[in-house]
């Protein structure tokens, strides 16, 4: 399986993403992710927050009701909360860790019932109207599980119950009253709705666990695509080293075999049989060929790696066309097609790589003569007509066109538009996505137009002049 980085429209986020989102730290990788984070710093310090919130109300609500304890108790009691707010927070950030299978998070939610009974106690008992304090612990576990918010609820009732039964014994069963019930039944009332209104559609505590399953999942997702991708780098790398080193040992003896055999046909041609003749033109045929291909391997490749540069400057555009189709004379001499080539009255030079825009140029007219065996081949230059800036150079065929199921890859490597009569011919398909890239890489933008059985119109759109840059 060749590694790939994954698809756009899956969207899936690397490691670092995840960690970063979750501000995972050590402790969580090795548990769910968000775990220790949320009960060892984010709840101890809400705990902190809400207790001053409960206190301060507690001091208002005694002040204007007239009722609870002389001020030193009270006192007290603020004290004593404080200690157990800060107190919590310290130990659930050093021990949480250490005590998972305890959960110490879930052994101070059960604490905090406790506290709530004494700011009650606090704040008049039977006479306080912070009593539906309790439904806060139902509230926030219900988002948890119905099971810890059930508990809950019973242990808010029992304490709420036992602090209105104490408060009674103290004074004779004097303040054990209809409204000391009506308060009792009313908290077990709104607890025993709370947790029936967790089991509706749109609680969230069954989404959880899955959630929590889902980043695990994705977490290992990144790990692997992180892997893999290292994995395609030293692969990418391993490759480059092995062109770069393979170019000369490949280039040396073909450059010999064509050289050499050019000399051969040059002074001995005519001393030779025609079969003889025959056998060295076709040695020399296949070794340009061989070398072409290597060539545009090498270049693929180079192109990869962002190795392939470009020198862009000012150049004659209609002289290239001219002396690129005259090169390519020699191609169409036993060929039964029309080659034709138009020019604007008024052509202002063009910012191109003459070398790269030339390549393009010969893999666009090599294709155009290959695929179509009669009728005719055109070549024009387009230009602004207000002051003959180059606008594009298109080359149209008659020829067999390309399949419209096959275009939207005609560009790719290794790729030939018409899959049964381009077979028929010598190539392997890295000319236009060799074309594509080069133009890429000078800003121009190369596109085609193709109905099979009719013809294909290859088209170069050029960028605006502008300064010469090199462009890498």
């Amino acid at each position: 399986m060749i590694p790939v980085d994954p698809p756009s429209g899956l969207g899936l986020p690397s490691l670092e993403d995840i960690e970063q989102a979750l501000a995972l730290e050590g402790p969580d990788r090795a548990e769910i992710p968000g775990l220790y984070a949320l009960n060892a710093e984010r709840v101890p310090m809400l705990r902190l927050i809400g207790l001053q919130a409960v206190l301060a109300f507690a001091a208002l609500h005694n002040t204007f009701m007239g009722v609870g304890p002389e001020w030193r108790v009270f006192l007290a009691v603020t004290l004593a909360v404080e200690l157990y707010a800060v107190g919590s927070l310290l130990v659930l950030r050093r021990f949480f860790a250490s005590f998972r299978r305890l959960h110490l998070g879930t052994v101070f939610v059960g604490l905090d019932l406790g506290v709530f009974t004494l700011i009650v106690w606090a704040t008049g008992g039977a006479r306080s109207w912070m009593w539906p304090l309790y439904l806060v612990r139902v509230a926030d576990q219900m988002w948890i599980g119905r099971r810890r918010a059930a508990i809950m609820a019973v242990l808010g009732v029992f304490c709420y119950g036992g602090l209105l039964l104490g408060g009674s014994l103290s004074t004779g069963f004097e303040a054990a009253t209809a409204v000391d019930l009506f308060k009792v039944a009313s908290l077990a009332a709104f607890a025993a709705y709370m947790i029936a209104a967790s089991g509706l559609p749109w609680n969230l505590q069954k989404r959880t666990p899955a959630a929590r399953q889902v980043i695990v999942r994705l977490e290992a997702q990144a790990r692997e695509i992180s892997r893999q991708r290292a994995r395609a780098e030293h692969a990418s790398l391993a490759k480059s080293h092995f062109l770069a080193r393979m170019s000369h040992e490949l280039r040396t003896p073909l450059n010999s075999v064509v050289g050499f055999t050019n000399v051969l046909i040059k002074k001995q041609g005519a001393n030779l049989p025609p079969r003889e003749r025959d056998y060295l033109a076709r040695i020399r045929e296949n070794g340009m060929h061989l070398l072409a291909l290597i060539n545009d391997v090498l270049d693929i490749a180079r192109i990869e790696e962002g190795e392939l540069e470009t020198h862009i400057a000012p150049i004659d555009l209609e002289h290239l066309v001219r002396d690129t189709l005259h090169q390519m004379e020699g191609r169409m001499v036993e060929s039964k097609v029309r080659l034709s080539v138009s020019f604007p009255k008024s052509l202002t030079p063009l910012a191109a790589d003459e070398t790269r825009l030339r390549q393009v140029l010969i893999n666009l007219i090599g294709n155009a003569i290959k695929f179509t065996r009669e009728g005719w081949i055109r070549v024009e230059v387009h230009a602004d007509p207000r002051d003959g800036t180059p606008a594009s150079l298109s080359v149209a065929d008659s020829g067999v066109g390309i399949e419209a199921s096959r275009i939207h890859t005609i560009f790719d490597a290794f790729e030939q538009g018409e899959s049964g009569y381009a077979r028929k011919f010598s190539g392997t398909g890295l000319g236009l996505a060799i074309s594509r890239s080069l133009c890429d890489l000078m800003s121009f933008d190369l596109s085609v137009a193709s109905t099979e059985g009719e013809g294909s119109t290859f088209t170069v759109r050029f960028r605006p002049i502008t300064d010469p840059e090199p462009v890498s």
